[in-house]
């Protein structure tokens, strides 16, 4: 899982920064290409997986200790899945009573609308991503079913 005392809300945050960086490569006219980037298999969003992968390119350029361990799905696959949705996220929000709501128009009602308060502490970048919560965070959205991502406060 993240190690989120010495880095909280840093999923977010790097997200920002790459895409802040990638978006001004943009304006420039120059084509940005990161060499290194990991692979990893989709697992409980897609925007938490895209984002543990650029994770795992930072981790091996300057920022080790992103993710705990290699940075190589091969050789560190328990590792990774954890940090991009652990244990705690899949049982409380993506596979809520093991009901998997992927695809359906409306989210499955989870412990995000139910008891707030019992959920697991927030220690992976789907948590803080707000992926697959059921709850909408933002005012005028809905919630999202399994692996869905939306933009969170």
């Amino acid at each position: 899982m993240l190690p989120v005392s010495r880095y909280p809300r840093i999923g977010f945050l790097l997200v920002l920064a790459v895409t802040s960086f990638l978006a001004t490569a943009r304006v420039q006219g120059e084509e940005l290409v990161l060499n290194d980037v990991p692979t990893y298999y989709w697992y409980h969003g897609c925007t938490p997986t895209s984002g543990m992968m650029l994770f795992g390119f930072w981790d091996a350029h300057g920022y080790s200790n992103l993710i705990p361990g290699s940075n190589d799905w091969s050789t560190n696959e328990t590792n990774i899945k954890n940090s991009i949705a652990s244990p705690g996220h899949i049982t409380d929000y993506a596979l809520y009573n093991d009901v998997d709501d992927y695809g359906w128009s409306d989210p499955y009602t989870d412990i995000s609308e139910i008891n707030p308060s019992s959920a697991h502490a927030d220690n992976c970048l789907a948590d803080f991503m707000g992926t697959s919560r059921s709850k909408p965070i933002l005012l005028g959205m809905g919630g999202r079913p399994h692996g869905g991502t939306w933009p969170t406060t």
